[in-house]
């Protein structure tokens, strides 16, 4: 039964099941998203310099060499990096061009919460008064909310 179903003891438990799986699991993914994090930071550092290339874009592809910085920009004149306009949708009132990365700041935003409530369920989790404490079936239960900020990070980020 124990192999068929994927069950398996604790060989050091208290009264109750420890959740030590959980708060390994809880801390594995909110390193993923601090990762996620970071890449929407680079890529909005990079959306941000789409709007200089429209001005300076002649004068990159005339240039024999590129600056570290402006390796990036390759990229972008390329078409490997770049974001999706939407119709009608204008970027601001000094730049009507410009195209907001509003996915990337949405999925850091999501990242964030999830982390936030990942980091407390990771250091609740194993924690129980006498083996008597209740709290961490209310933590259980918020679970799903952290996995759900995570999905939508990662969807936005994949937009």
């Amino acid at each position: 039964v124990e192999d068929h179903l994927g069950l398996n003891w604790q060989p050091v438990s208290t009264q109750i099941e420890n959740h030590d799986y959980v708060s390994e699991m809880c801390d594995t993914v909110a390193r993923m998203n601090t990762i996620v994090i970071d890449l929407c930071r680079d890529f909005w550092i990079i959306c941000g310099k789409i709007v200089i290339l429209s001005t300076w874009e002649r004068t990159l592809r005339e240039s024999l060499s590129l600056s570290r910085p402006m390796m990036e920009l390759r990229y972008i004149m390329r078409g490997v990096l770049g974001l999706r306009t939407i119709a009608g949708e204008v970027g601001s009132s000094t730049m009507p061009h410009k195209v907001n990365p509003i996915d990337f700041e949405n999925a850091e935003g999501n990242c964030g919460v999830a982390i936030s409530m990942l980091h407390h369920f990771s250091t609740k989790l194993p924690i129980s008064r006498m083996q008597r404490d209740l709290t961490d079936s209310t933590v259980q239960r918020a679970v799903g909310s952290a996995f759900a900020h995570t999905i939508i990070a990662i969807d936005s980020t994949i937009k």
